[in-house]
Order: structure tokens, then sequence, then C-alpha cells
């Protein structure tokens, strides 16, 4: 005989968008807003940069 037990979780937080992101930097002088400022700028110039690469066809540069 096969048994299924269900358990209900709360999903209270989930369902609100907010999760947990790790960032680790090795600048200690840097409050956590700074570090990540500085995290989404750097994503937003690497999407920039993406995208004007593949305006001028140029093969992506992996570093």
């Amino acid at each position: 005989m096969l048994r299924v037990d269900w358990e209900i979780k709360d999903l209270s937080a989930m369902e609100s968008g907010h999760g947990v992101y790790f960032l680790r930097s090795n600048i200690r002088t840097l409050s956590e807003r700074v570090t990540w400022e500085y995290y989404n700028l750097i994503r937003e110039i690497e999407c920039t940069n993406r995208q004007l690469k593949n305006d001028l066809n140029l093969r992506p540069i992996y570093h």
C-alpha cells in the first residue's frame, strides 16, 4: 500500500518576492548598500557591453 503525507508550508515570504542574495567583497570599507549599488552598476555595464558587441557583430569575451 502507498501512503502519501502532505505538509502545508507558509509561503508568504516567497510570495512577497523577498529572498536572499549573497555578495562577497574584499573591500571592507563599503557598506552593504554601496556594495549592492556597485554590483548592480557592474551588471548594467556588462549588459550594455553585450548589447554593443552584438550590434557590432563581435564575439563575446568571457573572462
